[in-house]
């Protein structure tokens, strides 16, 4: 894959780099906690310096390594230039997180690419939430759910929620809490639908990650390219492919930005069925977290038994 690299003609030139000196393609870069952008196939990125002054915090951040950063000053100004090195810092599930020039191809040859659902298609099944306040735990929230796969589009125009939810518990004063707790089915739903369609149409990217127990691991991201007055959303995944069959068996969403903030970051898994190649859910778990003025909330889901009706394309108003 050849590099693109934007130009500025004033600008912070960064290379994101491994403790091997390998190039980190697409990893994430930060200025000051925001995201700003991600590095491209040559993991080199350029900074215009209009964006920066004196002090800023300017942070690389890759699935698998440690965060590193660096203060921008009056060296580093002059300088223009600047690289960063990321040392592995976690085993992704047993992964060893490397660098292969040949995702793409890896990716066509290891992965069988699955039915992942379209818009409109409708899920129910059993809700399971536990809610933490302050590591006491409050309440443990049991219920269903019912959900349609709608576009965004779709539903700012038309103004509908999606969910009908129904608990056999007491959620006065958790409403909110439940709420968003069961968006990570949404989210787990649309970044699915978002990594089929986008890698087709070459707008996502496959990295090879390594191997884990029977499985291939790549890592999907919807890189972030900065675009002034453009609201900047991205998000990471990472596909686990067994190596006989070729199917998808499990994804775990690592982190999903919107206009540079981080929205979610579930850590949610859902295992798909293998025999009928489909990768529709059929449970998806995760914690969110939530800090209020009165504390910290930890939410623990599990939404199980879920039930896919495949409407399709049949359905487009």
């Amino acid at each position: 894959m050849g590099c693109i690299s934007g130009s500025f003609s004033q600008s912070l030139k960064l290379n994101i780099v491994s403790k091997e000196k390998e190039p980190l393609a697409y990893a994430y870069i930060f200025i000051n906690s925001r995201l700003f952008s991600s590095t491209d196939s040559c993991g080199k990125i350029e900074i215009p310096c209009s964006l920066l002054k004196i002090g800023d915090t300017i942070t690389a951040s890759y699935t698998g390594a440690k965060d590193n950063f660096y203060i921008y000053n009056n060296e580093t100004s002059i300088q223009k230039e600047y690289s960063i090195e990321l040392v592995q810092d976690i085993l992704l599930n047993e992964v060893v997180v490397k660098s292969v020039k040949n995702s793409n191809k890896l990716f066509r040859k290891y992965v069988k690419t699955p039915y992942i659902g379209n818009w409109y298609d409708e899920f129910n099944g059993d809700m399971r939430i536990n809610i933490n306040y302050s590591k006491q735990q409050n309440k443990n929230i049991k219920g269903s759910f019912k959900y349609t796969l709608l576009p965004s589009n779709y539903k700012k125009i038309n103004k509908i929620d999606e969910f009908n939810i129904s608990t056999n518990s007491d959620t006065i004063g958790f409403n909110f809490l439940v709420k968003k707790s069961v968006e990570m089915l949404a989210i787990a739903q649309y970044e699915a639908v978002l990594w089929k369609s986008g890698y087709a149409n070459k707008g996502l990217i496959a990295l090879y990650m390594g191997e884990a127990n029977n499985n291939h691991v790549f890592m999907i991201t919807r890189p972030a390219y900065y675009e002034m007055n453009k609201n900047l959303e991205s998000s990471q995944l990472l596909l686990y492919v067994d190596k006989k069959s070729k199917n998808v068996v499990s994804a775990e969403i690592l982190s999903v930005y919107g206009n540079g903030v981080l929205r979610y970051d579930l850590n949610v898994s859902f295992i798909t069925n293998d025999k009928l190649n489909l990768i529709y859910p059929s449970k998806i778990e995760g914690t969110l977290t939530f800090q209020t003025k009165q504390g910290k909330f930890v939410c623990e889901v599990l939404l199980d038994n879920i039930y896919h009706f495949r409407k399709g394309k049949n359905k487009n108003k």
